[in-house]
């Protein structure tokens, strides 16, 4: 039997090897996992000829403790096994769901009860969390951070067979954002552009929305060339052009840049090698922005911009001034 809480890739393996629990809960607010778990049950569990009379999908907000209950409690025909119950939405009955009780401290052996409360988390007063945590297995999804978004579209993009380059990866997370659906149907709309090759900065900026001249890469390489004409005329693209070119991954772009600037001038030497080392990068040619960045910024200055990038974040949603020409004013401080 599968136990407790355990990690998404655990939770595949076990279930791929028909190992599995009574009951999962699966909840968080990143909705990609739960989706993809949802889709490995429904179609692994059963057989194609078995799912027909031994599969139910339902909906929160279409029915209550009782229907699932009633459902959960039926038993396999047709030579199955099991029968898979899948509930959806799972939120949509959020003043119901501890009537589940009565199931979950006694399941049935023959069935498999899975319940996908999308978009956060069961109130943990409820006594259903720690209930199933104790017959079955409970997986919490949390929102992938900034930083985790590049490293997420390399493996997606590894496992579809193909590739992605460095620069490409964190110029698509800065673009699109962490919602990993759209991040996963952005890169499955590349790879088929791409019939599988290396996805390159080049295409992806000519393929989700932007273009080659106005996007974080070349608002950054403006920034350390101190080209102040450049990096004005990107920032006003920017503004307008919010749809496309929304500003809070813009400014994650930025702090993720200089806080590794930052590190930067803690390297043994101040070399692409040295710095390429220290940060952890993959090559030299990563390396060579800090390097130029060293060479653009005092340490102090960098320490001052990574503030201002937190007051101009905080503005952006509200706090702390008004939030027009955020950018603007962020590239002002930055160059001056």
């Amino acid at each position: 039997m599968v136990t407790r809480q355990l990690s998404f890739d655990d939770i595949v393996k076990a279930v791929r090897a028909k190992d599995y629990s009574p009951i999962y809960l699966l909840m968080g607010d990143e909705t990609y996992y739960i989706d993809r778990l949802d889709k490995l049950f429904e179609s692994t569990v059963l057989t194609e000829d078995e799912r027909e009379m031994n599969l139910t999908i339902l909906y929160g907000r279409d029915v209550n403790a009782e229907t699932i209950i009633n459902e959960a409690r039926r038993y396999p025909v047709m030579g199955a096994a099991r029968q898979l119950v899948i509930v959806r939405e799972l939120q949509g009955m959020d003043d119901d769901i501890d009537k589940l009780l009565a199931y979950v401290r006694r399941p049935n052996p023959t069935a498999l009860l899975v319940l996908c409360y999308m978009n956060g988390t069961i109130d943990r007063r409820k006594k259903i969390v720690d209930e199933i945590g104790r017959v079955g297995t409970v997986y919490v999804a949390d929102k992938m951070k900034e930083a985790q978004l590049p490293t997420f579209i390399r493996t997606y993009t590894t496992r579809r067979k193909a590739k992605i380059d460095d620069d490409a990866a964190v110029l698509l997370a800065a673009h699109v954002g962490s919602d990993l659906n759209k991040i996963a149907n952005e890169l499955d709309k590349l790879l088929i552009l791409t019939r599988g090759g290396t996805i390159d900065r080049a295409t992806v900026a000519a393929n989700i929305g932007m273009t080659k001249e106005f996007n974080s890469f070349e608002l950054r390489d403006a920034i350390v060339s101190r080209d102040i004409r450049r990096a004005n005329l990107i920032a006003r693209y920017f503004e307008e052009h919010v749809k496309s070119c929304p500003l809070q991954p813009t400014l994650a772009f930025l702090f993720s840049y200089f806080s590794n600037l930052m590190l930067a001038y803690y390297a043994p030497q101040r070399d692409a090698k040295s710095v390429a080392a220290f940060l952890k990068l993959k090559s030299e040619w990563h390396a060579r922005d800090y390097v130029r960045g060293m060479s653009a910024f005092t340490g102090r200055k960098v320490m001052q911009i990574i503030d201002a990038i937190k007051s101009a974040d905080a503005r952006s949603k509200g706090v702390g001034g008004n939030n027009d020409h955020v950018l603007k004013d962020l590239i002002y401080f930055i160059l001056h």
